[in-house]
């Protein structure tokens, strides 16, 4: 009987059968559209499964053949991962609720071809790991890669909690303060601030592991995503570009405006790019790649893109058009309200990133 889980987390299986089907692997550019270079060679594919046993899956013309430690070895016709890669994404398109089964039969054929659990080990952002061949010089590589899919609902990059609350210093009146106390709590808060002469001004990042996580990557970061959070809680927009630009325009950290480039933009790039291969805003970070640099997207067709640290300016670009701003839980998080301390008032507003469906 097959076991159930969510479109994203069958869309794994669904990536290891089409990459050993198709051989080849596209590069993705920002409008999630081929880049136009050359795909990589697909060789090989390694992945976790049963008990956290590595499977190693090689293309042989028309044969896949499977090794794992201990276990042997199996040959496979590409045939049947040719069937299953056309059975589990119409099931996948088909599938209702929270998480679903598959048909016996299409369960049975992932069986046959060595497929036996879907989701990768918990607390693991590598899916997958793809051998390839570079076409620009025919060098092997191996390439780790998180499998992001818009079969299901839009994921998050960063995921919202107390720890990703931002402090500001709030300059208003008593009378503007009470007022607000009756307003609901987020955005409508801050724009009755700023609707009504209110000053709203960064503070700080208030978890310590979280700023010094942020202060690895950059210096400026706690203030300018405190800037971009500032601007997405007072304005309609949410997508990061449109954030982007505001900032461009009001330049609210001054940074030098004849440098030819934006530093909003290169210094956002550098984060959502560290944050979707391995920092985690709770849990101290070093600098390393757990996803070993790169994502597959699943798109809607059931095509393929991939986005890769070798390929650096195609993933930043990618992450920065495909992510909007979010409003998590007022209540769950506990921010979006004006509060009184000893210093004054201020109001603690959350960050949450999630790509676009």
């Amino acid at each position: 009987m097959s076991p159930t889980y969510n479109k994203g987390e069958w869309s794994e299986a669904y990536v290891l059968v089409k990459v050993l089907t198709d051989g080849v692997l596209f590069q993705g550019n920002g409008q999630l559209g081929a880049s136009g270079d050359s795909p990589y060679e697909v060789l090989s594919v390694f992945r976790r499964d049963e008990g956290g046993l590595e499977k190693h899956y090689i293309r042989d013309k028309d044969r896949v053949h499977v090794s794992f430690y201990g276990g042997g070895t199996l040959s496979i016709e590409m045939s049947k991962f040719e069937k299953s890669t056309e059975l589990i994404l119409k099931e996948i398109k088909e599938g209702s609720g929270r998480s679903f089964a598959l048909s016996p039969s299409l369960w049975s054929l992932l069986n046959e071809l060595s497929i036996k659990q879907i989701k990768a080990p918990s607390g693991e952002k590598t899916d997958i790991k793809v051998e390839i061949r570079d076409h620009f010089g025919g060098i092997k590589s191996l390439l780790g890669f998180s499998v992001k899919s818009q079969l299901g609902g839009a994921s998050t990059l960063v995921n919202a909690s107390k720890t990703t609350n931002f402090r500001y210093k709030v300059n208003c009146s008593d009378e503007v303060a009470e007022q607000a106390q009756s307003v609901n709590r987020g955005k409508e808060t801050v724009r009755f601030l700023k609707d009504h002469g209110a000053e709203i001004q960064f503070s700080e990042v208030l978890n310590e592991t979280y700023r010094n996580n942020l202060r690895l990557i950059d210096a400026d970061l706690s203030l300018i995503l405190g800037e971009c959070l500032l601007e997405y809680y007072s304005s309609t927009g949410s997508l990061l570009t449109s954030v982007l630009a505001a900032l461009d325009e009001s330049n609210p950290c001054r940074f030098p405006s004849d440098q030819g480039t934006s530093f909003y933009d290169y210094k956002l790039k550098k984060y959502l790019t560290e944050s979707a291969l391995g920092m985690m805003p709770g849990t101290s970070w070093i600098g390393k790649h757990d996803a070993t640099g790169g994502y597959i997207v699943v798109k809607e067709s059931g095509e393929l893109l991939s986005y890769h640290l070798l390929r650096k300016n195609l993933f930043e670009d990618y992450l920065i058009e495909n992510t909007r701003f979010e409003t998590a839980s007022t209540t769950r998080h506990v921010f979006g309200g004006l509060i009184k301390d000893a210093n004054g008032y201020f109001i603690d507003l959350n960050l949450q990133i999630r790509f676009l469906k």
